[in-house]
């Protein structure tokens, strides 16, 4: 994958544990609307990504064949890469992605990272942020209680909001889909993305 130079800076969006589908081709496009260039690397050893249905299945697959460690080896060799090209690089994550996304964060090389309910984040606390990090948690977690993470995760460059919503609150093709928390989400991270965005001429 040969990064090519666009108006902005590079946005890296890292999938679930279903790998490259709809969700991620939707914020793909708004992304590159906005002036980014986006990369969206396959981070599962299969080319066509799993239905939801299958979800017992794509997690089987993950942590067998992939795991988060593996995975954020990959999407850091992505960013060095890119850090020849771009002065800002943005990572936004989704599920296991954010987790990703965390793991990541501790690179210089980064702008900063936006992660959507990454569950798996509190399994790395001592992960230390060398970047801006907004993270975004649903209040009606299955697996765990997302309403302790503003207090698990402290970090002065750390943001953690939690909406009132279902894990996949933000995914159009998700049942949990809720469009005004997803617009909310949203506003929120394209105001991230601009505040921390090295070139001044993105607009706000």
């Amino acid at each position: 994958m040969k990064p090519k130079k666009p108006a902005f800076g590079a946005v890296i969006l890292i999938h679930e544990i279903y790998g490259i589908n709809g969700h991620m081709l939707h914020y793909e496009k708004h992304f590159s609307e906005m002036g980014y260039q986006v990369f969206c690397p396959n981070l599962l050893t299969k080319e066509r990504p799993f239905p939801y249905s299958d979800e017992s299945e794509a997690y089987r697959h993950f942590s067998q064949h992939v795991g988060f460690k593996q995975a954020a080896k990959q999407v850091s060799e992505l960013i060095e890469e890119c850090a020849a090209m771009y002065e800002s690089i943005f990572l936004v994550g989704f599920s296991a992605g954010a987790t990703i996304a965390w793991l990541c964060s501790e690179k210089k090389e980064l702008a900063g990272i936006v992660g959507y309910y990454g569950s798996r984040i509190r399994d790395y606390l001592d992960v230390m942020p060398a970047c801006p990090a907004l993270l975004f948690f649903a209040a009606h977690e299955k697996s765990f209680d997302a309403n302790k993470m503003p207090d698990q995760v402290t970090r002065q460059n750390t943001e953690v909001v939690l909406f009132n919503g279902d894990h996949g609150f933000s995914d159009p093709f998700n049942a949990s889909f809720n469009e005004n928390l997803s617009t909310e989400a949203f506003g929120l991270a394209v105001s991230f993305l601009n505040k921390h965005s090295k070139n001044t001429s993105m607009e706000t």
